[in-house]
């Protein structure tokens, strides 16, 4: 064609050497309803010709759409073989096409592979070629549905190929791939094992509200994650799930039984930065509840290290007197208060008010004043030992308060942004770029931050970020940029 059409050369008799450029050759999406198969191609140079199979189909019926056909490709179908070329065509340049969307034919579909690819230049030689995986119903948006319910854990895997990153597990890894490809416009995932990601994530839940039966999950990275997934140990009857990062960058959140699934499907993904990952309301009330088995990955798919926080009770502490040894013990008490009494104690005050005046004691043996003075001092260690027992307890009981009050100034600190320790020794308002200050969650009116791409002072005033110091006239309506005051404008 070369030759006869373009005026180039006589085909010389040798074989030619192929070029190093690389060519890759993707099984796409699928649709099983109407039984359509994407072929996607990615190439450095420019494409002539294209040849390939397509198993696991009974026969492939029509090639419609893609580059191939705007490019008035010549293409001929038979059975399984596809045959294309640009003829009086164009060439396809470089770059990631769908290059045909094929209707197939099969009985009992499994999974399509693109076998014996061929692809040519200009001038009839051979690109180093590379092939995507075979894909099966996970590809298909059907599929990528019921991947999401077995991840979630409400359905059984049966057909589909699942574990996408072939690590030995189904999980929102392979969620993530699919999405990235299928929503996305990512490249199809190339069937092998994802490696860690670079990046810690820290998952812990937060304050409970006894009342209205909520408690808050909280979330800190060091990267962007695409998705998660963790369970909780005991089933605690999940209601709702809403607010924090979730609902604030419209992310895809799904749960079952005690298990939470949250993907960035149309929504942002989770930038670095720390906060309230969601709120969750539950039914069943239970002494312990942990986060068990976390994964938060990237866009791509690649997990990250995930570090778990302490585990909290859903039961409402209970004060009162928590020790069985005394008198007014409450064994619904969680809390000890400090209001244990206990027999040796009363036991004294009736002996003292009902004493009369002592009388000079009668001469004792040897023995019986060796047995008195060790009675003396048993009595005298019990006490000690029932006065340790107390501090103790009482120690336990300043404690569980001070770490209460200790989280109510650690959310203070949260909710006004700096740390109150410093503000006894002169308050470093926080330094954030332009973007990180768009960025923060509901701002209290007065809340200060210095803006380092603009290297000034803002504040919020309600409505609208302001410059410090610059009167209302000159500063409304208009967004902070540099120029004006030391680089404001």
């Amino acid at each position: 064609e070369n030759y006869l059409y373009r005026e180039g050369p006589n085909p010389p008799a040798r074989k030619g050497q192929s070029p190093k450029t690389e060519v890759k050759l993707y099984a796409g999406k699928i649709n099983l309803t109407n039984k359509t198969i994407e072929i996607l191609v990615k190439n450095e140079e420019p494409l002539a010709a294209l040849q390939f199979d397509l198993s696991g189909i009974n026969t492939i019926r029509t090639i419609k759409d893609g580059i191939a056909k705007a490019n008035n490709w010549t293409i001929k179908i038979a059975g399984q073989k596809v045959l294309a070329y640009l003829d009086k065509g164009k060439p396809i340049p470089a770059g990631f096409h769908v290059f045909a969307e094929l209707t197939f034919e099969v009985n009992s579909f499994n999974e399509i592979c693109i076998k014996h690819p061929v692809a040519l230049n200009t001038s009839a030689k051979n690109y180093a070629l590379e092939l995507g995986g075979c894909v099966g119903k996970e590809s298909s948006e059907e599929g990528y549905e019921t991947l999401k319910e077995v991840v979630l854990g409400k359905a059984n895997e049966g057909e589909l190929q699942g574990d996408i990153n072939h690590d030995g597990y189904t999980n929102i890894s392979d969620v993530l791939l699919m999405n990235n490809f299928l929503n996305q416009g990512g490249e199809p995932p190339s069937g092998e094992h994802n490696q860690q990601a670079k990046g810690k994530v820290k998952v812990e839940l937060g304050n409970v509200n006894y009342e209205n039966r909520t408690f808050e999950v909280l979330y800190n990275g060091s990267k962007t994650v695409g998705g998660f997934q963790f369970d909780f140990n005991d089933d605690i009857g999940i209601k709702t799930i809403s607010g924090g990062k979730v609902t604030a960058n419209d992310i895809t959140i799904k749960h079952y039984d005690n298990r939470v699934v949250g993907v960035a499907e149309n929504g942002s993904p989770l930038l670095p930065g720390k906060g309230s990952l969601f709120t969750v309301s539950y039914k069943k009330t239970t002494s312990e509840v942990c986060v068990i088995d976390p994964i938060f990955s990237s866009i791509s798919g690649a997990s990250y290290t995930v570090q778990t926080g302490k585990c909290i009770s859903l039961i409402p502490p209970m004060y009162g007197c928590a020790d069985p040894k005394a008198l007014n013990y409450d064994p619904n008490a969680t809390v000890n208060d400090g209001s244990c009494e206990y027999a040796e104690e009363e036991k004294e005050k009736e002996e003292k008010q009902k004493a009369p005046e002592k009388e000079k004691p009668a001469k004792q043996s040897k023995e019986e004043k060796e047995a008195f003075h060790q009675a003396q001092h048993d009595k005298k260690q019990e006490k000690i030992r029932q006065k340790e027992e107390e501090i103790l307890r009482q120690a336990q009981y300043d404690k569980a308060e001070l770490e209460e009050k200790q989280a109510e100034e650690d959310q203070k600190e949260e909710e006004l942004g700096f740390d109150l320790e410093k503000v006894k020794k002169g308050v470093l308002i926080p330094q954030v770029t332009a973007a990180e200050r768009e960025q923060i969650e509901n701002p209290q009116r007065g809340q200060m931050v210095y803006d380092t791409d603009a290297e000034a002072f803002t504040f919020f005033d309600g409505k609208n970020w302001k410059i410090a110091g610059i009167p209302d006239e000159k500063s409304a309506n208009k967004k902070i940029k540099k120029g004006l005051f030391g680089g404001w404008k």
